[in-house]
């Protein structure tokens, strides 16, 4: 029925990294009491997405802007031959509505209603309406035992004989400071974050995830000096000696190489939205031109390791 009110949004990871860059971390990462690791946590400022829901004879599009409600897209049909679709702004108001009875159909601007040719004409009262912006409530979505990697070079690209959708990142050991590389959950959405931190001839691995409704279940961080020494028994079951936030010595645990391959693999249960702000993860992508050129960049430091 008529245009569609909202364009599907594809999402830079550009926009995923400045949410990142600007977020605020609530919690220091680290051990707990019991020796366990745990993530910082940071508020996720948002980013522009969709949500699509049914109730009864609505259906809701809803277009969020850094966790926001910016603006709220209503389908009634009853049945009756009539049809409606209600466009609301952040604060409620109606700004575009169609309205369709026996095959014809007009259109209302936010003050007069129009017929097909531009005409001024009488229209159905909307007050009606109201309530479904004031009484939407959006449902999560549930994603529970997700795994958890990185955004990187995918493990099957570089060996076809591995059977995971898990990536690697290659890691320039021998200059000091601390970088950060998106996280993956389930292969569908930007969850999270890891920083890298090489200082005094040792690497530490944190990482970093959004507060909400999202919970660590099982971790594994691990480092590789050649893409050979990935099993798929070790994907399947990955174990490792090394430990989020614990130093690694770069001489010693890693054979004193320029360049080492850094596997994740955890496991997480979340929700969509995150949280009270609506808080929606990025999408992710593998066609997405900027994630295309971080590979390429990565992929280009894995060849200078001599393993292909």
């Amino acid at each position: 029925m008529g245009k569609r009110f909202f364009a599907h949004m594809i999402l830079a990871l550009t926009l995923a990294l400045a949410v990142c860059l600007t977020a605020a971390c609530e919690e220091a990462g680290g051990a707990d009491a019991g020796g366990e690791y745990v993530p910082q946590r940071y508020w996720m400022q948002g980013a522009n997405d969709k949500l699509e829901q049914e109730d009864g004879n609505a259906e809701y599009e809803a277009l969020y802007d850094r966790g926001t409600l910016n603006r709220l897209e209503v389908e009634l049909e009853d049945g009756s031959g009539e049809e409606y679709e209600v466009l609301y702004d952040t604060a409620g108001e109606i700004i575009y509505a169609e309205y369709e009875n026996a095959g014809s159909q007009i259109s209302y601007d936010g003050s007069v209603w129009r017929d097909e040719s531009g005409n001024v004409t009488n229209g159905p009262d909307l007050s009606f309406a109201k309530p479904y912006f004031t009484n939407y409530k959006p449902e999560p979505a549930l994603y529970p035992h997700n795994t958890m990697g990185l955004a990187g070079l995918p493990l099957r690209e570089l060996n076809p004989g591995l059977n995971t959708w898990l990536h690697v990142v290659p890691v320039d050991l021998t200059e000091e400071g601390v970088r950060r590389y998106p996280m993956l959950a389930g292969n569908m959405f930007y969850l999270g974050w890891c920083d890298v931190t090489v200082q005094d001839g040792k690497v530490t691995v944190d990482y970093l995830i959004p507060q909400g409704n999202i919970t660590p279940e099982e971790q594994c961080v691990a480092w590789f000096t050649d893409v050979s020494g990935i099993t798929q028994d070790f994907v399947d079951r990955p174990q490792s000696e090394y430990r989020f936030g614990e130093p690694a010595d770069i001489a010693t645990a890693l054979q004193g190489q320029d360049t080492a391959l850094l596997f994740i693999r955890n496991r997480v249960s979340f929700e969509i939205p995150l949280g009270r702000t609506i808080a929606i993860p990025v999408r992710f992508y593998v066609s997405n031109e900027l994630y295309q050129e971080m590979k390429q960049e990565m992929l280009e430091l894995y060849q200078r390791m001599g393993s292909v």
